[in-house]
């Protein structure tokens, strides 16, 4: 992670970079004086998902929280860096990595930001994400939470 080639690269898109680490993974950016880099706690931002709704391109390694974001059907850049090392832990993934994660997957930093150029030009992956997203997601009507009222209306009324 090269912080200034990184910030040079984020000032010609004219974009930034929110870093929003898993908790046990330290990122150490906030010592830095980057305007194009921020990288927020969990006391900052405890939820993830409202931010989701303003994030034109996820860039994630391993995180599940792809599969929420392709809810949105935006551009999901991965950036399974040091994958043959994640793979030799016990149950690494639950599927088969290649086969769930609907987009690029960069070797390295500078390889995300030649993607993520070439993303903002044209979507080439728009159709798999709804393929995958269909597969984990079986409803998409905004109607799940009406869904969990009623089933647990409808066991109260059993019980009553």
């Amino acid at each position: 992670f090269k912080t200034e080639e990184i910030e040079k690269k984020l000032k010609e898109l004219d974009a930034i970079l929110i870093i929003k680490a898993h908790p046990m993974n330290i990122i150490n950016i906030n010592k830095l004086k980057c305007s194009r880099i921020h990288n927020l706690s969990d006391e900052e931002v405890p939820d993830i998902f409202p931010l989701l709704r303003e994030t034109n391109i996820l860039i994630t390694d391993y995180s599940s929280v792809f599969l929420d974001f392709l809810l949105l059907n935006r551009p999901i850049i991965f950036a399974p860096f040091d994958i043959k090392e994640f793979n030799k832990k016990k149950d690494a993934f639950y599927y088969n990595y290649d086969e769930v994660t609907p987009g690029p997957k960069a070797k390295d930093w500078i390889e995300v930001f030649d993607v993520i150029e070439k993303e903002l030009k044209e979507d080439h992956y728009s159709k798999e994400r709804k393929k995958i997203c269909k597969i984990f997601h079986k409803f998409q009507d905004n109607k799940s939470s009406e869904r969990v009222f009623e089933f647990i209306k409808g066991l109260g009324e059993k019980q009553g």
